[in-house]
């Protein structure tokens, strides 16, 4: 037996098989590396598609807000005006009332003309406390109607308040989202 040649196949054996095994393990190994590369690429693809989507509902949301902002301005001023329109028609309410009074003291003018020394300062006693009475009157139930108006806008601006603060808090969000997003992709 030549055993220089029985080592020499079986060195040369080995170095094929360490080759093949070699080779075999480069080839699963750059397999499996290209699969864990999808999957990152895959998932970096997922989360700027979530991020687009959520850029999207952001930007609905604001045109959403803007325009529940723009009905509330057109409502406000809507109301001022009927609030203008109400207190014209309370003025001239007070000017048709005044004219009524100025022709119930001509008329008491004219009895007062006819009547004695004491029955006139009876009479001029009773219409003092009866026209200070009216005007009480007149402006107790005025007072109350402004007042009751003032409250309820007082409430209605109160509330358009904190919806704009409810807006500005969600445009401030929404700015540093965007900002943020901004930063990340540079």
């Amino acid at each position: 037996m030549d055993w220089g040649k029985l080592i020499v196949d079986s060195v040369f054996a080995s170095i094929v098989g360490t080759a093949i095994a070699s080779l075999t393990t480069i080839i699963v190994n750059a397999i499996s590396h290209s699969s864990h590369l999808k999957e990152i690429k895959d998932a970096g693809n997922k989360a700027v598609q979530n991020t687009n989507e959520l850029k999207e509902e952001n930007i609905k949301e604001h045109t959403l807000l803007h325009a529940d902002h723009e009905k509330t301005d057109l409502l406000i001023t809507s109301q001022t005006r009927e609030i203008i329109a109400n207190l014209s028609k309370a003025e001239k309410s007070v000017d048709a009332l005044s004219s009524g009074f100025f022709k119930e003291i001509q008329e008491r003018n004219n009895r007062y003309s006819h009547l004695t020394y004491s029955q006139k300062e009876m009479a001029d006693s009773i219409e003092k406390l009866s026209a200070f009475g009216e005007q009480m009157k007149a402006l107790h139930y005025e007072n109350i109607q402004l007042t009751q108006l003032l409250l309820e806008r007082e409430r209605e601006i109160t509330v358009l308040k904190q919806k704009t603060k409810e807006l500005q808090k969600e445009l401030d969000r929404y700015i540093t989202h965007e900002i943020g997003h901004d930063s990340l992709s540079l």
